[in-house]
């Protein structure tokens, strides 16, 4: 990996394709499933939504251990709240 004068690190060399598959071999971390199979949107709403849907999935995974500061677990709980609301057509 270190062979040579180069400033670049050839991750494909050590088998590994990417920098973070390299982090997650050396932590002993499985790559992450795909969230989905969908194809990306190319509306800009559709994008923003598409994101902050994996910004929730990825909240509602979070480790339950995980204490949140009583104000961050109350604008949570509002916006869930409206979100559902909206969701739900009321």
């Amino acid at each position: 990996m270190f062979d040579g004068d180069s400033d670049a690190v050839d991750f494909a060399a050590m088998g590994t394709p990417s920098f973070l598959d390299g982090v997650r071999e050396v932590i002993g971390a499985e790559r992450p499933a795909a969230m989905h199979s969908e194809p990306p949107a190319r509306d800009a709403n559709v994008a923003l939504l598409e994101a902050n849907v994996r910004m929730l999935e990825a909240l509602a995974a979070l480790d339950a251990d995980v204490t949140w500061p009583a104000p961050l677990r109350d604008r949570a709980a509002t916006a869930a709240r409206k979100l559902l609301e909206q969701l739900n057509g009321e």
